[in-house]
């Protein structure tokens, strides 16, 4: 498992167990589906992702648009991470007059809006970690 994968999965279970402290004893059933999609919309430390693979990815959407084509809508965990990335490197691009090297950089440093993990291995993992506790 790649290091980056390790860290979000261990900052996503800090936040799960924020997220339990607080909805413990509230109005809905505790599940490890409603915790992990309650920690899944979070915010996260950061996008747990490497400036070399992020910038091949959007070097590859570069291309596609260059060639006329168009990007799909994003769709998985990963893909929507990818696009909220290229929003945040075009925006610091545009407010900071930045290289796009040097916005990548400070994008992929930056907090994420949430984690990009999806729905059936958060659960998963909520269920590894928190066992019979819910």
């Amino acid at each position: 498992m790649k290091t980056t994968t390790i860290q979000r999965n261990r900052d996503f279970i800090n936040v799960c167990k924020q997220v339990i402290d607080e909805e413990r004893g509230g109005n809905w059933p505790l599940t490890a589906r409603r915790v992990a999609l309650l920690a899944m919309y979070r915010p996260a430390r950061s996008f747990y992702t490497d400036y070399t693979t992020t910038y091949n990815h959007l070097s590859e959407r570069a291309a596609i648009r260059d060639r006329g084509g168009e990007i799909a809508d994003p769709v998985t965990a990963p893909q929507w991470r990818l696009h909220d990335i290229e929003n945040l490197v075009e925006k610091l691009r545009a407010d900071k007059h930045l290289r796009r090297s040097e916005a990548l950089t400070l994008a992929i440093a930056m907090p994420a809006p949430r984690f990009y993990i999806n729905e059936q291995a958060a659960v998963s993992l909520v269920r590894q970690h928190f066992g019979k506790e819910l």
